[in-house]
């Protein structure tokens, strides 16, 4: 079962980390909407796309890698930043070719425990199309 983490339960360092988290892929996900709504043209686009993972990405990443503890990036329960960084590859980042999490180890594992968390799960077999 999901259980998300309630505010009162953690300290604010802890709550600052998850921040932290969310921010950056924040970041990741207003870049990817700018080259997809915004960036007409194809030659720019594909800049775009290689500048977005070769520098925001990947040093993001190489960020949120350190953060994760255990299954999640705060140990053992599910946070919003967990569901977010689900969201932004599976809905963002794995439009693009060029993107892989194979150099991410940790964030992989994150990403599949997120996927195959019964709730997840549930929620992606009765709202998404195939």
């Amino acid at each position: 079962m999901l259980q998300a983490v309630p505010q009162r339960c953690l300290g604010p360092s802890v709550l600052a980390r998850v921040d932290i988290v969310s921010e950056s892929l924040i970041d990741i996900k207003t870049l990817i909407s700018d080259i997809t709504y915004r960036t007409l043209d194809e030659t720019a686009k594909a800049e775009k796309i290689e500048k977005l993972l070769k520098e925001s990405v990947s040093k993001t990443f190489y960020l949120l890698e350190g953060f994760v503890q255990d299954f999640f990036f705060l140990g053992e329960k599910i946070t919003y930043a967990d569901l977010q960084l689900f969201d932004v590859v599976k809905n963002g980042l794995s439009n693009y070719a060029a993107f892989s999490l194979e150099m991410f180890p940790k964030l992989t594992a994150l990403v599949a425990k997120v996927e195959t968390n019964a709730n997840v799960a549930a929620y992606l077999a009765k709202h998404l199309k195939e």
